[in-house]
């Protein structure tokens, strides 16, 4: 199976990292640089990109891209938002996205 990759801001530096994942440190102005390197590279299957990486531009290419790649790729929510339980339910919306990817992945 591929791998994952999380792509965050300078401050998650060596979070993801230290837990065994690949992590990639962008900004605003890399990110799409950034995550073309990752698919071309095709060792990964699954990318998790931290949201406030995300504007209106950048999410509407990630979206052709993630079609064209025929991986996955998820946003993680800005880290300390505190919603009220279940009205962001992240961890079910992501287990549905990367169930529905397992056959790609494989």
């Amino acid at each position: 199976m591929k791998g994952c990759v999380f792509i965050t801001l300078p401050d998650g530096m060596y979070g993801f990292e230290m837990t065994g994942f690949q992590q990639v440190i962008s900004d605003k102005n890399t990110i799409l640089a950034d995550l073309e390197k990752i698919v071309m590279s095709e060792s990964s299957g699954l990318v998790f990109i931290d949201e406030r990486l995300i504007n209106e531009k950048v999410s509407r290419r990630v979206q052709v891209i993630e079609k064209k790649w025929g991986g996955a790729i998820v946003i993680l929510p800005e880290p300390g938002t505190t919603d009220e339980p279940g009205s962001r339910d992240f961890g079910k919306r992501l287990i549905a996205r990367v169930l529905g990817y397992q056959i790609k992945l494989s």
